[in-house]
């Protein structure tokens, strides 16, 4: 079986197959991500959070404009590191008991 992904063709067996369908896996979380919650978050705070150049957000949510790879890659580690610190309590006990002392 051999897959097809424009002018490159390659088999399964190879690290190529991989790299190409991770590459549109990330792709797809990250744009559907920003879609999805768009209304909730401030589009030049995300630029400066993602560490990327100011206007890549609202080029891409506003006129259709693709973000590259690199960009991708980038928002997906930080969106990754953002859900991961909410998700993991054991990790986070302490600045949940400061917070309760506030009170």
């Amino acid at each position: 079986m051999i897959f097809s992904y424009g002018s490159l063709t390659i088999t399964p067996n190879n690290q190529q197959v991989k790299n190409v369908f991770m590459k549109k896996n990330r792709r797809f979380i990250v744009e559907s991500w920003l879609i999805e919650y768009q209304d909730i978050f401030n589009k030049n705070g995300l630029d400066r959070f993602f560490k990327i150049p100011p206007g890549t957000i609202q080029k891409f949510l506003t006129h259709d404009r693709k973000l590259n790879d690199k960009r991708i890659k980038r928002a997906y580690r930080s969106i990754k590191k953002l859900i991961s610190d909410f998700e993991s309590p054991e990790q986070n006990k302490g600045s949940d008991q400061k917070e309760s002392n506030l009170r």
